[in-house]
């Protein structure tokens, strides 16, 4: 029973976004104010991922293709 009261939650990791107006990158965490540490403007665009996405169409020939497709996106 006391074990329960032990286990902390996960930290959540900070999320990077890019201010819309002078394009830096900016951490902000959960309860943070949306707003740029740089010049206060509050437009943020949330980075994009480079973790690798899989698709699952039901055909191979096409998952190959997509997947192609995805990775040079990416770059």
């Amino acid at each position: 029973m006391d074990a329960q009261k032990d286990v902390q939650p996960p930290k959540q990791q900070p999320m990077i976004y890019i201010c819309g107006e002078c394009h830096t990158e900016n951490e902000i965490k959960a309860r943070d104010p949306i707003r740029c540490r740089e010049c206060g403007y509050r437009i943020m665009y949330k980075k994009r991922t480079k973790r690798c996405i899989l698709l699952n169409s039901g055909n191979s020939i096409l998952d190959g293709v997509c997947i192609i497709l995805l990775s040079f996106i990416l770059e």
